[in-house]
């Protein structure tokens, strides 16, 4: 007697994994493409192995087996079988030479697992993202997943999913923020820490970004787009300090550096001299204008930081 939950015969045609999974058709067709299937998982799973190779693998040893006439063994392999996501080999398996992605042929079957696992790892990314300024949309545009499947499991709703589903999730990260997004403003301000570090003032720092104020003022919280410009400027400050662009150049006009370690020995040997001296004596040290003011109050402050420092 046919069961009654037996699909329709009629939607799983003859040559195909469905038939051959869902009503144990054992036909030449069917086994064909069961064994295509079989063969394309495994292809996806050394692809996958190979994509995740980091050369680190777990060093070797002794392992005892059991010969055919009941002999106990041992033989030594140079390589372990290191694990996949971040657990070890449960097996405890030993590599051959020829063995694709640092990991043993049972490992690699994980890697092409497809099936269900619990949604701990991809609820805590994705409060981890909310932190940062990542919404539900954000992450559905970066890993296409729906919404309906990313609230269910940030909420805790849904405690398993798909293991592709985990990867996709997984792979977001904060480079896929909106635009618009409020993300929390460290990294924009350490980044303006180091460019100040370069010498460059927050007004040339405003001035590169395209404001209009005076100065850049960057607030604890700011949004994905100021963030990305920040650190894309940053970029650019880095690559000119390496390529030499911002190398001190002797100035025609007294024939000194006017670099900030120059202004500072010239400056150190005024003091207590005020700005319009100092300008009066060097006129092409520090321009007559509000930078120019500022400059020179910042590198007092840094004279006398640094006499704090070795006279206490």
């Amino acid at each position: 007697m046919k069961p009654s939950d037996l699909p329709d015969p009629e939607s799983h045609p003859h040559g195909t994994r469905a038939r051959y999974v869902a009503l144990k058709c054992r036909c030449d067709a069917c086994r064909a493409a069961n064994t295509q299937y079989a063969r394309e998982r495994a292809e996806q799973a050394k692809q996958r192995a190979r994509e995740e190779a980091t050369g680190d693998v777990a060093a070797g040893a002794p392992q005892i087996w059991t010969a055919p006439d009941g002999s106990k063994r041992v033989r030594v392999y140079r390589r372990a079988c290191k694990g996949v996501h971040g657990q070890p080999c449960p097996h405890g398996s030993h590599l051959r030479s020829d063995s694709v992605g640092d990991v043993c042929g049972r490992c690699r079957v994980a890697l092409a697992y497809r099936g269900l696992v619990p949604s701990e790892r991809a609820r805590a990314h994705l409060c981890k993202l909310a932190e940062e300024g990542l919404g539900i949309k954000s992450v559905r545009d970066a890993c296409d997943v729906n919404d309906t499947t990313l609230w269910d499991v940030r909420d805790g709703l849904q405690s398993r999913i798909r293991v592709e589903t985990e990867r996709r999730i997984l792979a977001v990260d904060r480079q896929a923020a909106a635009d618009h997004a409020i993300v929390d403003g460290r990294r924009t301000h350490r980044a303006i820490a180091q460019m100040l570090g370069f010498g460059l003032t927050k007004t040339e720092i405003a001035q590169r970004l395209g404001y209009r104020t005076r100065a850049i003022q960057i607030k604890p919280r700011v949004i994905a787009k100021t963030e990305a410009r920040v650190l894309r400027l940053l970029a650019e400050v880095r690559a000119e300090v390496q390529a030499c662009a911002c190398a001190p150049t002797i100035c025609p006009a007294c024939g000194l550096s006017h670099a900030k370690v120059d202004r500072l020995r010239i400056v150190a040997r005024m003091l207590p001299a005020s700005f319009a001296e100092v300008h009066a004596a060097w006129p092409c040290l520090y321009e007559d204008t509000n930078t120019g003011y500022v400059r020179f109050l910042r590198d007092r402050r840094t004279i006398e930081r640094d006499n704090r420092g070795q006279h206490p």
